[in-house]
């Protein structure tokens, strides 16, 4: 398939399909990128939720699906439980952060998705974690530019970005060959952990500051 466009940067018009795709069906690799997706949605848990326990209840089960994905995990049956866990937490009173919820209701599923990918070597699973991912990033792009159209929104920078970033994990994750080596993964882990720390920055500054002016759409950039 195109991956990347002309200039050669990614195709921002990649579909979640088209995106696990570059991993060529391989469960171990796919099961990495979900991970980063869900990493990087996790700050929302950990820094927007009412409840300190909601955020524990994700970073524990991002930290066991990474742990497995290193080779190290304790089995699927930790697994199953950490995905009942975050099941549970979906229409707890505990998530609910105003008109701001659904960010966190991205948050769990993703954390959710993930797990089910690293357990059961499942691509829908991760298709839709990365489909999850974007989601957050569209009502980000809507919250900041709502009048300029669905089109334009999914044609925004921070969308570009994601988009980009999301193929830029899978090409890095597909150059390891089948093999998930400690180093990159943790670098993956940590770029995809920060990436979050600027998104929950951006999720709070368009809910403070009134909607910006759409005229200058093409000249923002995420970071």
């Amino acid at each position: 398939m195109g991956g990347t466009a002309r200039s050669g940067e990614p195709d921002h018009h990649l579909s979640p399909s088209d995106i696990v795709g570059i991993l060529d069906g391989q469960p171990a690799a796919a099961a990495v990128l979900a991970l980063c997706c869900a990493e990087r949605l996790s700050a929302i848990a950990e820094h927007m939720a009412r409840s300190p326990s909601v955020g524990a209840t994700v970073r524990a089960g991002l930290d066991l699906g990474w742990s497995t994905a290193a080779g190290r995990g304790p089995g699927p049956g930790a697994i199953g439980r950490a995905i009942s866990d975050l099941d549970h937490l979906l229409g707890s009173p505990e998530i609910k952060i105003g008109q701001l919820h659904f960010y966190l209701d991205d948050a769990i599923c993703a954390a959710s998705y993930a797990l089910e990918a690293v357990r059961d070597g499942s691509l829908t699973a991760v298709r839709k974690a990365v489909a999850q991912c974007e989601d957050t990033y569209f009502q980000l792009a809507a919250s900041i530019w709502p009048l300029i159209g669905l089109e334009a929104q999914l044609e925004s920078p921070i969308m570009r970005e994601e988009v980009a970033r999301q193929v830029r994990d899978a090409q890095a994750i597909a150059a390891w060959g089948g093999a998930v080596p400690a180093r990159p993964l943790a670098a993956l882990r940590q770029a995809a952990h920060a990436d979050g720390e600027v998104l929950v920055t951006l999720i709070r500054n368009s809910a403070e500051q009134p909607p910006e002016d759409p005229a200058p759409i093409g000249q923002l950039t995420l970071f």
